[in-house]
């Protein structure tokens, strides 16, 4: 298992094509001078909860900018909102801490990093798949 908790075959990179490593932090420190002219993202703590991932990645998953996706990790589940970014790595995802509404808690239990998987709730709906992961 490597430090995320994923194990890993030697030569197998397609073991879990879906898996991202999922980290986050708070897009707003504080509302002293640092935030002048930051208005885009005092509006983005206003957005609903989002889940930001490479062009890269929205390919490989299936996923475009602006459709829905269901996020599992060992502590929870959530479904959100995608954002496709070339702002963030290949093979990373992005959810804010602070997000109105969500509660990154959720997915991370008290981490700022873990891993998880990434699927299109229209795939989910498509399989018959819960957002609980029911069949």
């Amino acid at each position: 298992r490597d430090e995320l908790g994923a194990t890993h075959d030697a030569g197998d990179d397609d073991a879990e094509p879906d898996r991202l490593v999922l980290f986050t932090y708070p897009l707003l420190v504080d509302e002293g001078r640092l935030s002048e002219g930051a208005d885009e993202l005092k509006a983005a703590l206003e957005d609903d909860a989002f889940l930001e991932v490479h062009p890269d990645d929205a390919d490989r998953l299936g996923l475009a900018d602006g459709d829905r996706a269901v996020v599992r990790t060992e502590a929870g589940e959530a479904e959100v909102a995608v954002r496709v970014s070339e702002h963030i790595a290949a093979g990373a995802a992005f959810v804010p801490f602070n997000q109105a509404g969500f509660a990154a808690n959720t997915l991370l239990s008290g981490r700022t990093i873990t891993a998880a998987t990434v699927q299109p709730v229209d795939a989910l709906e498509t399989a018959g798949v819960g957002a609980e992961g029911e069949a």
